[in-house]
């Protein structure tokens, strides 16, 4: 190969890199950003305490454990409106009647039939100091089971 071929060759190669390298950095610009990860956390003192109560009830005839259970609800949902609860705090959340077949010592059915009331009342609950004073009260008057008592914020944002 001849020099100038040789001189020519080089060149078209030096050439042919050079612009490889120009068209890297050519081109639409990337855009830029920032990516930001996190987590926060806060406690907030309670304003509101959800109680769940019920009241349950049995009996061999259905009309009479529910009016049983009944009677024993209305009691309990007294309580919280002698107290000055609003009526929109204070909800059955859950109703059930359901009959339970009766067994005898060697578990042979009896034929017999005893029919179980569950009765589920939901209340909200603003003045947390009167929170134990109340309880106590319904208990006495016909709630014969806490299922829970949750404290909580009014509004959460």
């Amino acid at each position: 190969m001849s020099r100038s071929r040789w001189l020519a060759l080089a060149a078209v190669v030096l050439a042919a890199g050079l612009a490889a390298c120009s068209v890297v950095g050519v081109g639409p610009s990337q855009p830029q950003t920032i990516s930001v990860t996190g987590s926060a956390s806060t406690t907030l003192d309670p304003d509101v305490v959800i109680v769940t109560l019920g009241v349950q009830t049995t009996g061999p005839d259905v009309a009479e454990a529910v009016a049983d259970n009944n009677r024993r609800a209305a009691e309990v949902i007294g309580v919280f409106r002698a107290a000055g609860l609003d009526a929109a705090d204070i909800q059955t959340t859950y109703f059930n009647v359901y009959p339970q077949q009766l067994y005898d010592q060697i578990g042979n059915p009896t034929g017999e039939t005893s029919y179980w009331v569950d009765n589920t009342i939901t209340v909200k609950i603003r003045q947390l100091d009167q929170v134990g004073t109340l309880l106590q009260t319904a208990l006495t008057r016909g709630a014969n089971s806490v299922q829970g008592v949750y404290y909580s914020v009014e509004d959460p944002s």
